[in-house]
């Protein structure tokens, strides 16, 4: 009898836990089916507990995943303005180029100005063609080329070849302009005759040597008005030009040795006629 009681007991107590079970069953897949957003959204967060322990895996806190988003924003923003600046940079320099360029005084070109560094430099420049050479004889030291170097750029730019920013010549001018700095290039300078700083001289196929002088800021005119004359003359003007220049030299060389003469003869005729007397 005693035995009989206590297996009804367990059957029951069996029964009870199989309903509280099937009961507990019941809720949670009512649970997911009417809720299932809720239900992914706590699968997909796991808890502050696990994301603490388990950062690697899980990636962090939310502050981490706040972050991480703000960076990628922000890093879009950066390559949409890296680009929006490309863009502009790309129509700028299109705009540079000197066909599309705006018209200005010189367009973005600059003169042509060869510098000289050797005597076999020096020859090639003045044989290269035919047209009129002004070179300029400079130091770097002297104040007045300086100032002279501003005008003679200036002249360059109106009368020689023009070139662009990569050194290409863009406008041919009727005048090719050079310069020769006299503390790199002694020998050629004072070979050349250069004994005052700055001097121009003046050269043209085939008639070589044209003239020369000094030329300071304040001569500058003289510069002007000379190439002026020789850019307005003829081959045939230019050979009978040089001719009486080189009569009117030797003249003036003729008449210094007289000079220079003229006081010895005239101390041994007074010495003649001292020892007469």
């Amino acid at each position: 009898m005693q035995d009989s009681i206590i297996m009804i007991r367990s059957n029951f107590a069996f029964a009870f836990a199989l309903t509280l079970l099937l009961s507990s069953c019941c809720l949670i897949q009512s649970f997911v089916v009417v809720h299932p957003q809720q239900h992914q959204r706590a699968l997909a967060q796991p808890s502050t507990t696990a994301r603490h322990f388990f950062p690697n895996i899980l990636g962090g806190d939310n502050n981490d995943s706040q972050k991480k988003e703000q960076k990628i924003k922000l890093e879009q923003h950066q390559t949409t303005e890296s680009q929006k600046t490309a863009s502009r940079g790309g129509d700028k320099k299109v705009h540079e180029q000197p066909g599309n360029a705006p018209k200005s005084s010189s367009g973005g070109l600059i003169p042509k100005i060869t510098t000289v560094n050797s005597l076999d430099e020096f020859l090639e420049f003045i044989q290269e063609d035919d047209r009129l050479c002004v070179i300029k004889f400079h130091a770097s030291w002297c104040k007045s080329c300086q100032k002279f170097g501003v005008q003679f750029r200036h002249i360059a730019m109106e009368n020689g070849d023009k070139v662009n920013s990569d050194g290409i010549v863009a406008t041919t001018g009727n005048v090719r302009f050079a310069q020769v700095e006299f503390g790199a290039n002694t020998i050629l300078c004072k070979s050349l005759g250069i004994k005052k700083l700055p001097t121009v001289h003046f050269y043209k196929q085939p008639h070589g040597k044209l003239t020369g002088f000094p030329c300071g800021p304040k001569k500058f005119d003289l510069l002007v008005e000379t190439l002026e004359e020789y850019k307005g003359m003829t081959d045939e003007e230019l050979k009978l030009k040089k001719e009486l220049e080189e009569g009117d030299a030797l003249l003036d060389t003729i008449a210094g040795d007289i000079q220079k003469t003229a006081p010895s003869s005239q101390t041994e005729t007074q010495t003649k006629n001292a020892k007469l007397n």
